[in-house]
């Protein structure tokens, strides 16, 4: 259930606000989320849960796909499907730290049909601690199960080329 309500909340603030954009001298020009490590999201060592890294980052990726899609009236219909994902842990988050995701989407135009995310986890006050870094890559299909071309997705989306 609270799950739940997170992700109401992130569908919200995506709708109604853009995630921010910065500028990460490691990274370039990145969205940034800010979460805090609760304690439903702990395990028994009293640090993040490993599940919890995956489901703030689907939170992130949410809140940004959220941000750009009604700007692509087209595929107001479609599905974003995760296809793969794999995650580098660092360092733990420890209970009640306020961390950011920076979320970087990229796409490879020699094979337009996958997007790639890279979720960086950092320390909200320190941006050279790392948590953790999850990769991922996503598809966009429409409602008849023909994949939408990322290079479309992206040339109509006037928040992903601010």
């Amino acid at each position: 259930f609270l799950f739940a309500l997170r992700i109401i909340n992130q569908l919200v603030l995506g709708k109604f606000f853009k995630p921010n954009m910065i500028e990460n001298v490691k990274k370039g020009r990145v969205n940034c989320v800010s979460f805090r490590g609760w304690p439903i999201d702990l395990d028994f060592n009293f640090h993040l849960n490993n599940a919890s890294y995956f489901r703030t980052a689907e939170l992130a990726r949410w809140r940004m796909i959220q941000s750009m899609t009604p700007t692509v009236a087209s595929y107001a219909k479609t599905t974003w499907l995760l296809a793969d994902n794999a995650i580098v842990y660092k360092k733990p988050i420890l209970p009640f730290a306020k961390y950011h995701i920076l979320t970087e989407l990229e796409y490879d135009p020699t094979d337009d049909k996958w997007f790639h995310f890279t979720h960086t986890f950092i320390d909200s006050k320190n941006i050279d601690l790392e948590y953790a870094v999850i990769k991922c890559k996503m598809v966009v299909k429409e409602p008849n199960g023909k994949t939408v071309k990322a290079s479309c997705v992206m040339e109509k989306s006037s928040y992903l080329r601010e």
